[in-house]
């Protein structure tokens, strides 16, 4: 869904069970101007933990809507992404392996391969894809307070090299995972690094694995 679109599903959950914009917003633990920059779609790419709170706010499944929203959402790393000032630009072009929803079993590994372009006038040289899954941590709701869920993707690495990629040129990118032992939908972001450890696009939200996990 758009971001319009989850703004307009969030009203219509609140107006089902009489739960005001500020009463929303004291539930998901952000502030009520946050809030109604979701709601009116001002956001385009609000964070997972941010939906699962949102989710958790309105007794709403929070994988559920997490899916829901980047199944059809039209974000930048579906499309292009550019650095500002750097003529640096990197562009999406397909997931080789594994779609977002394919289905894995508990305990599986598998080989997640995407191809990216470089669209910009820089040599990619020294750069890395890194793991980000420490900045997008879902949570569930425990009382008045939320824990972390503790089932995840697992890849065999942190990060992976990117071969030095000329302009004009695509380049594929791959990680193994293992899912967890628990059916669950998940997912694993990562983003690209410079020679310096900088995040070359750090307004975007980057590569990503997602799956729903199953037991066979």
């Amino acid at each position: 869904m758009s971001s319009l679109d989850l703004g307009n599903f969030l009203r219509q959950e609140a107006r089902k069970q009489l739960v005001s914009d500020s009463e929303l917003a004291r539930r998901a633990k952000i502030s009520r101007t946050a809030l109604l920059k979701i709601l009116t779609g001002e956001v385009q790419h609000p964070t997972v933990r941010t939906l699962a709170n949102l989710a958790y706010a309105l007794d709403y499944n929070p994988h559920h809507l997490v899916s829901l929203y980047l199944a059809g959402t039209s974000s930048p790393p579906r499309g292009a992404w550019l650095r500002k000032g750097k003529n640096d630009s990197s562009h999406f072009i397909r997931d080789i392996t594994f779609p977002d929803g394919d289905l894995v079993s508990i305990g599986q590994k598998f080989l997640k391969k995407w191809e990216i372009a470089n669209r910009g006038q820089l040599p990619w040289v020294g750069r890395k894809l890194v793991c980000q899954d420490q900045n997008s941590v879902v949570y569930r709701k425990l009382g008045d307070s939320f824990a972390p869920l503790h089932y995840s993707l697992v890849p065999d690495s942190q990060e992976i090299a990117i071969p030095n990629t000329l302009p004009g040129n695509s380049v594929t990118l791959e990680v193994e995972f293992m899912a967890p032992t628990t059916p669950a939908w998940v997912v694993s972001y990562w983003k690209m690094v410079d020679e310096n450890g900088s995040l070359c696009f750090p307004e975007m939200e980057g590569l990503r694995c997602c799956v729903s996990v199953i037991a066979v």
